[in-house]
Formats: C-alpha cells, sequence, structure tokens
C-alpha cells in the first residue's frame, strides 16, 4: 500500500471509530506500529488529525461511517474525491487559507465554494459576525460551532463524492445574492462557479 493510500485509509478509520490506538490501525493497515508513528506525525502536522496517547482522533468534526462506502463511488475530476484532495498539497492551502482570512471583516457575506482549500480555510475561521454561503457539507460541518456565524447552505443535488450540492439551485440562488468575498481555488472560476461548481457525478452502476 503507497503512503497516500495508507494515509487516506487512517483518516477513513478515524472518520469511522473517532480515536484508535497506534496497534489498531498498524494491525488494519497491515504495517508496523512505527510506520504507523511516522504517517500520525505526518498528518497531524497536516493539521488533518490529533495525537493523543498511544493514538490519534479526528482533528475536528469526525467523518460519517458511510465514508468507506462513498470513497468506493467514481471520483469526479482528474485530482480525485473531496477526501483525496485534503491530503495533497495540504501545507499549501493552509498557508493560502491564512492569507485569505486577512480579508475577512465583520459584517461580511462570504462564499466558500465545495473545494479542499475552502475547507482548510473554515477550519481556521474565528468567531466573527459574518454569512457564510457554501454548497460543501463538510464546511457546514466545521462551522456550526461558531456561533457568531450565519451559515447559509445551498441545496440541489448532492455528490458524496465531493461531498457537497451542484445544479442549477444553487446556481440560483448566488445569482440574487449580494456577495462580498468569495475564496474558490485558481483552477479556473466565474462569480457564479465560485459559488457552486457544476460537476454531473457519475451515475451509481
Amino acid at each position: 500500500m503507497l503512503p497516500l493510500e495508507r494515509h487516506r485509509l487512517i483518516v477513513e478509520l478515524l472518520g469511522q471509530h473517532g480515536v484508535m490506538r497506534v496497534n489498531e490501525i498498524a494491525q488494519a493497515t497491515r504495517v508496523s506500529r512505527e510506520t504507523i508513528r511516522r504517517d500520525l506525525s505526518e498528518l497531524e502536522r497536516k493539521g488533518i488529525l490529533t495525537r493523543s496517547h498511544g493514538g490519534a482522533l479526528a482533528a475536528e468534526n469526525p467523518l460519517p461511517a458511510t465514508r468507506a462506502a462513498a470513497s468506493a463511488l467514481p471520483v469526479e475530476d482528474s485530482q480525485g474525491s473531496f477526501q483525496h484532495r485534503t491530503l495533497l498539497h495540504s501545507e499549501g492551502k493552509m498557508r493560502v487559507a491564512r492569507k485569505a482570512l486577512q480579508f475577512l471583516q465583520p459584517g461580511q457575506t462570504i462564499v466558500l465554494d465545495g473545494s479542499s482549500t475552502s475547507w482548510f480555510l473554515a477550519r481556521q475561521m474565528p468567531e466573527m459576525a459574518l454569512t457564510v454561503i457554501t454548497p460543501s457539507i463538510r464546511i457546514l460541518q466545521t462551522l456550526m460551532s461558531r456561533r457568531s456565524l450565519h451559515l447559509v447552505g445551498l441545496g440541489g443535488d448532492f455528490s458524496p463524492t465531493e461531498e457537497s450540492f451542484f445544479g442549477k439551485p444553487p446556481h440560483e440562488r448566488c445569482a440574487n445574492m449580494p456577495l462580498i468575498r468569495s475564496f474558490s481555488p485558481a483552477r479556473g472560476w466565474s462569480a457564479i462557479a465560485a459559488c457552486m461548481r457544476v460537476r454531473k457525478p457519475t451515475p451509481p452502476c
């Protein structure tokens, strides 16, 4: 098993169980405890989990128990599923997120799209009087404990792999909103696409 595949499995296991010991993770992944300790240190450095005495726990909101099933669905872009992308270039995404936070001011309305970069921003967002609009289930879960935020979730068709809604309803709702700030990865977006990048999920077999 490649390190990236093993890291993904560790994140999925923690999402299902919340907290696991090193021995349990090593047994599940069939590698040594020393290898798992190195993996946990790397994932903690990237902000994906938190080390505990003799084990680890999910950094924030635990993943749903259906993560293992969802990860088996076809991915919807060349970079893989949302969960896969949270493991890619995480340090760079953290830096981008910290920079973006400098532009936030109380009273603003902002849009966070369903990208992993926006999720890293959401994880670092402080308590502030903001309206946050997003189609992302993961971002809503991350921000729901921030009592100063007004959260607006965009509905539509749900993609389990993207953990986000897409399609015409989010577009129509975004078009009528007075947006102040919009955060989206630099792979290309328009004013509305920043609110909701449209992807058609692969129909299940």
